[in-house]
């Protein structure tokens, strides 16, 4: 799977902005991903959504991000069956949008947004909330260094003493998050933390 240019908002759940640990600078994606041609092969008769996204992943070498936190209340999880054929598609986009149009129905009112060649996939109210979602690229805080899990906790750790209260593990009512994913951070905060954030991170290779 081709590694993220650097990521965005869960925009909506969460907004963009990616920082390079050792620049503390965002990275502008060299071509966005909705413009690649793909061809898929994925035939889904009762596949659980979670390896419909998986499969998606894979054919595609594209990114994608479901926020199923922010799904929980809507009954969408990774084990919701999913008959549909996407087989022949020629981009993910289209992909992604006849897979959330095929589960919305009169139910549900799902949506993604392309940030950073990141496929961000949640409710439509998430994504129109406040654009505060980034992703943060840690993968160089790895070198050197031989477990990458202990690792990640710790930094995830000292973003989350920045205001120790304020993220959801603390507190399940606040819209502050931080999750990891393939040596990314994803961080839904308020643009003051974000930047607290890039401060912290770039200062753990000093």
């Amino acid at each position: 799977m081709r590694l993220f240019a650097l990521l965005f908002v869960a925009a909506v759940l969460l907004g963009t902005a990616h920082l390079s640990i050792d620049a503390a600078q965002p990275q502008t994606a060299p071509q966005a991903a909705e413009a690649l041609p793909i061809h898929l092969d994925l035939d889904c008769k009762g596949m659980p959504l979670g390896e419909v996204v998986q499969a998606l992943r894979d054919q595609s070498q594209e990114n994608i991000f479901v926020n199923w936190q922010t799904l929980k209340p809507t009954n969408v999880n990774e084990s919701l069956p999913i008959t549909l054929d996407l087989t022949g598609i020629t981009t993910l986009d289209q992909a992604v949008a006849k897979l959330l149009e095929h589960i919305n129905g009169k139910h549900v009112n799902l949506s993604h947004e392309l940030i950073d060649d990141v496929y961000v996939i949640s409710t439509s109210k998430d994504l129109i909330r406040g654009r505060h979602l980034q992703f943060y690229d840690i993968r160089n805080a790895y070198d050197n260094k031989t477990d990458a899990a202990v690792t990640t906790e710790q930094i995830i750790r000292r973003v989350c003493g920045l205001d120790p209260l304020s993220w959801r593990s603390a507190n399940p009512e606040s819209d502050n998050n931080i999750r990891e994913l393939n040596r990314n951070l994803i961080v839904t905060c308020s643009p003051e933390m974000h930047r607290l954030i890039q401060q912290e991170l770039a200062d753990i290779l000093q």
